[in-house]
């Protein structure tokens, strides 16, 4: 029976740096997936390099439903998920109808559907002890102005993890929402469309793995690195929320390729 590793979103950021922790963890095989084939590659030559689990780069679209028939494909029947860590998503900055119905469609297929495809079609592969990260955000605490949809699509992240963390627990498998802020990867520049090349103030991705691994093995079922991002989630319990969400729009406005 082989102990199996999944990463989507695995050839950049958060779901590089977990890739690189967790090659030292007791499994048979690590899948790294992502749509990025040169960069898959190459992380999984570097990787393969270092130890003596089988690393296997998926070259694919996660998207929507789509992570079914890609699950479906890689996982063997007798194997056990050891770790599933949904990682794939992207943001998008300005305001609600500034992009196409269509790239809008494509952030929810990535945050939303394939977060649910995934975790679905791994539930006959868990068992006690297997583990679920789902990367959620900050955001995932409040509304947020010229940043809606892609905050409430990482609220609905948040509460699907705590909600499936709560029916997994009696098996003794752990589910845990890592909620970051700010983080130094290429998240806004996409978001951005370019235009915010690098995030302010950032923390290393490689630390935010860390902590999040660490609240894990605690039982913990959200990860929250900083503390001023743990005052933040609080606020979010604290301050009306419509508040907050004008306060986003009015002070915390990120720069898109429509302006400010």
């Amino acid at each position: 029976m082989s102990r199996i590793i999944i990463i989507t979103g695995a050839s950049s950021g958060i779901g590089e740096s977990f890739a690189r922790r967790l090659i030292k963890r007791n499994a048979d095989k690590m899948f790294l997936i992502a749509r990025r084939a040169d960069r898959l590659e190459a992380l999984t030559k570097e990787l393969s390099a270092k130890t003596k689990m089988q690393v296997v780069p998926v070259v694919a679209d996660i998207s929507g439903l789509k992570g079914k028939d890609i699950i479906k494909k890689i996982i063997e029947p007798n194997a056990v998920i050891d770790t599933l860590i949904n990682n794939a998503g992207f943001g998008i900055y300005g305001l609600f109808g500034d992009e196409s119905l269509e790239r809008y469609s494509e952030m929810l297929d990535v945050n939303i559907k394939s977060v649910v495809t995934t975790c679905y079609s791994a539930l006959p592969f868990l068992t006690e002890g297997s583990r679920i990260i789902n990367v959620a955000s900050l955001a995932a605490f409040s509304p947020m102005g010229a940043f809606a949809l892609y905050a409430a699509s990482k609220a609905f992240v948040l509460n699907f993890s705590l909600g499936l963390a709560a029916e997994l627990s009696p098996k003794k498998i752990r589910v845990i929402a890592l909620c970051p802020g700010p983080v130094d990867t290429e998240f806004s520049n996409i978001a951005s469309n370019g235009i915010r090349k690098n995030v302010p103030h950032g923390a290393s991705p490689n630390e935010v793995v860390e902590h999040c691994l660490r609240e894990l093995d605690k039982g913990k079922e959200i990860a929250i690195m900083r503390h001023s991002w743990k005052i933040k989630a609080l606020l979010a319990r604290i301050v009306p929320i419509t508040f907050l969400a004008r306060l986003a729009l009015r002070f915390e406005r990120r720069p898109s390729a429509k302006g400010e």
